[in-house]
């Protein structure tokens, strides 16, 4: 016994002549139809008696098959196409802020994100720095350079006079007494020379020349011939013969 129902409609009973609209979330596509069908995962339908499903928007999804509605994506997730049964996490270096994305957002410079599905990223440390957008990952100041502040995108060189030994660091030391440093961005202070040390440097060059001097016109002393001497002796002997 057919009850000849209309698309959109089933004979929910063989043995009685009566058509039954379809629910929400199901459909009915054919004519003479004794069941309906339930909307596959990625459809769904919201009203009764029709003969097709609707596809999930984009940004949105269906789970299960059978549903009258479509969900949002959640935040830290994003779905760009139309009929999906899903969302996809955004990826490390992204986030995403709102319900119902479209797409993910990059992290800007001085944030980073290193999980996925997240719905907002983090800012660098103090100590840190991230200079470029979509980093999983934030990075230490290496000696020499240091940061205080959060979210910074580089880092400061430790100024003449101060030094920064290891990486990571926040602030800059001043170098200690006895030591110093004329250029930026050092990571160490160097020794300063002792009184004793610049006397005998500056010195010692003044010291050697003036005993070469000495040494030079004694030898050459030395080496000068006795001639008058000699001259006058033989004179004097000469002066006594006569």
């Amino acid at each position: 016994m057919e009850a000849n129902c209309p698309a959109g409609k089933y004979q929910y009973n063989p043995s009685i002549l009566d058509c039954r609209e379809a629910a929400p979330g199901y459909f009915v596509n054919e004519t003479n139809s004794t069941k309906q069908t339930q909307c596959p995962p990625g459809n769904y339908q919201s009203n009764p008696g029709q003969t097709e499903c609707i596809p999930a928007d984009p940004g949105h999804f269906v789970e299960d098959a059978g549903q009258s509605s479509q969900t949002p994506c959640p935040k830290g997730s994003f779905q760009g196409d139309g009929g999906m049964d899903s969302c996809t996490d955004a990826m490390p270096g992204h986030h995403v802020p709102e319900e119902g994305a479209l797409s993910q957002t990059t992290c800007k410079p001085g944030n980073y994100q290193p999980d996925e599905g997240e719905e907002e990223c983090l800012a660098a440390s103090p100590g840190n720095f991230v200079n470029s957008p979509g980093s999983p990952s934030q990075m230490p100041c290496e000696p020499g350079t240091y940061q205080p502040d959060e979210a910074m995108t580089s880092c400061q060189q430790a100024d003449p006079g101060h030094y920064v030994p290891e990486s990571g660091s926040i602030s800059q030391q001043v170098c200690p007494t006895g030591s110093t440093q004329e250029e930026a961005g050092q990571s160490d202070c160097i020794k300063e020379p002792s009184l004793i040390l610049l006397i005998l440097t500056y010195a010692s060059p003044i010291i050697f020349i003036g005993i070469m001097a000495i040494l030079y016109i004694k030898n050459r002393e030395k080496k000068q011939p006795k001639t008058r001497k000699r001259s006058y002796i033989y004179s004097e002997d000469v002066r006594s013969r006569k």
